[in-house]
């Protein structure tokens, strides 16, 4: 796999539950194609809680909108990398 990443400590409740709020607000502003404010709250989720894979393929979707592919399979190696039978990682890195 490509992407270096090191997976960090174990993130707290508050950081998790705030991820979530984040992942939710990323959710909306995709559909409401508003991918720079959606790969935003992406990013901040991941350096919430960098252990949820997850958040790294919601960013590659936001990343390839944003047609930045490279950061896009990037992200979807270490959501792989984190969570190997991710079907929709796989998908996405394609």
């Amino acid at each position: 796999m490509g992407a270096a990443y090191d997976s960090p400590p174990e993130a707290s409740e508050e950081n998790k539950v705030r991820a979530e709020e984040l992942k939710h607000l990323g959710n909306d502003a995709m559909k409401n194609l508003s991918f720079s404010e959606a790969l935003t709250h992406y990013t901040e989720a991941v350096r919430l809680d960098g252990r949820n894979s997850v958040y790294f393929c919601n960013r590659a979707a936001a990343y390839i909108k944003l047609e930045q592919y490279n950061e896009a399979l990037r992200d979807c190696q270490i959501a792989i990398r984190l969570q190997p039978n991710y079907a929709r990682a796989y998908g996405r890195m394609g």
